[in-house]
């Protein structure tokens, strides 16, 4: 995943994670998981 900025991975990351990952009978992350906070630290 190239990204210009933190921001702009932390967008694309929380975006994979929404609708990215699905379960077996097609339902998308944000359907079934509970809300969360998400920060990318860089290191």
């Amino acid at each position: 995943m190239l990204c210009e900025s933190l921001e702009e991975f932390e967008q694309e990351f929380r975006n994979q994670l929404d609708n990215g990952v699905v379960t077996d009978d097609g339902g998308a992350g944000s359907d079934w998981m509970c809300e969360y906070n998400l920060e990318i630290v860089k290191v």
